[in-house]
């Protein structure tokens, strides 16, 4: 009888056993899960490729690498994967225009769409693709209130009134404004969050340099975010702006001039007061405009010690030569073909043309990207 007790009392201690080893496989492949994204999707129409295709998941930035490719059947799909770096994706199958914007980190995504508008797809999953799906939201609803389209339409009229033309910009600046100040607030409502890690990097160049570093620091040391790509470009982007603060040592560079020889910086500036350098294009009409306007500055301050560099970018050397020469600009004109990772152009962090920087004859940083008005009062108080 005891020994029956005791196996009887074996078999339950076994079979709680299995019941508590099932539990526990169950809790580690539910946290498995969570180390990695889920994308469970159903697309719907009459494509035969969603019937029986691929389907890709692709980067959204310029060098389209895929990321996974996966069966789709009767237009139902599945995704599985992990991410180090957590950012915008899309979905997208051939022959078929557009694609679902996503963006990808390891979460769980449900996905509903019709094939013929996949842009516009359903997605439930990601508490950044919620923020995303949140700022879209209310960017169509300002949109809609400032009656943005109309707006633009009628600014693209060229017989409208001056008057009329700053009325329609003071709508668009007012539309602008509400959106910034909306996406501060998200901002401070996620401080630490892959959508302000996004954000900065968009704007990274054209914020505060002081701010930049600060939203940096709020991220580097996080384990959350180790090795994720764009903390590491953020960094890449602080090292290269930290260069080109006003006090710093202009990077020096050596290019050809419109006659074929070449010259450095570092012996160009020894030899003025004061250096303009201009980044221009002459296919670009604003930055051409920008440079031939500075004709008057330059013969009336050339000979007190001013000395202006053209650096054209990315242009066809015979257009270029063919401009300065009809143009009649008479000082020193450089050309950057961007062939290299370390051409002036990029060791200048330059985002648009023109792009100014002035420096003094020990190379050193005195304004950037100034208007017309302060460069004179600079020149008049400096030569």
């Amino acid at each position: 009888m005891a020994k029956l007790l005791l196996l009887f009392l074996k078999k339950i201690y076994m079979k709680k056993l299995l019941q508590i080893a099932i539990i526990l496989i169950s809790i580690i492949s539910c946290i498995s899960n969570n180390k990695g994204y889920i994308i469970n999707g159903e697309i719907k129409g009459k494509d035969e490729v969603i019937k029986n295709g691929t389907i890709f998941l692709r980067t959204q930035s310029k060098d389209y690498l895929i990321l996974d490719s996966a069966k789709i059947l009767n237009g139902k799909f599945k995704f599985t994967g992990k991410v180090e770096t957590p950012d915008k994706y899309i979905i997208y199958l051939r022959g078929i225009p557009k694609g679902i914007p996503i963006f990808l980190e390891n979460e769980r995504f449900f996905i509903k769409s019709q094939s013929d508008n996949l842009a516009d797809a359903k997605i439930k999953g990601g508490k950044t693709q919620r923020i995303i799906d949140d700022f879209k939201q209310k960017d169509i609803n300002t949109r809609e209130k400032y009656n943005i389209e109309k707006t633009l339409l009628e600014l693209s009229d060229s017989k409208i009134s001056e008057q009329k033309k700053l009325n329609l910009i003071k709508i668009i600046e007012s539309a602008n404004g509400e959106m910034r100040k909306y996406s501060d607030s998200v901002i401070k409502d996620n401080p630490i969050s892959n959508f302000t890690l996004i954000n900065t990097i968009e704007r990274a160049n054209t914020l505060d340099f002081n701010e930049l570093v600060s939203i940096y620091k709020r991220f580097y040391g996080k384990e959350e975010f180790d090795n994720n790509r764009n903390v590491i470009n953020l960094k890449k982007i602080i090292n290269i702006r930290e260069k080109l603060e006003l006090g710093q040592i202009a990077p020096d560079f050596t290019l050809k001039n419109n006659k074929g020889i070449s010259l450095s910086l570092s012996d160009l500036t020894k030899q003025n007061g004061l250096n303009l350098i201009v980044f221009w294009a002459s296919w670009d009409s604003n930055s051409f405009n920008f440079s031939r306007g500075l004709s008057g500055i330059y013969q009336k301050y050339h000979s007190k010690g001013l000395e202006i560099i053209d650096i054209s970018v990315n242009d066809v050397e015979r257009n270029w030569k063919d401009t300065i020469a009809k143009n009649n600009l008479l000082w020193i004109h450089l050309i950057d073909d961007m062939a290299d990772s370390i051409s002036a152009t990029r060791k200048y962090n330059v985002q648009l043309i023109p792009h100014t920087i002035l420096i003094d004859k020990n190379q050193k940083i005195i304004a950037k990207n100034i208007a017309i008005n302060d460069l004179i009062n600079i020149i008049e108080t400096t030569l």
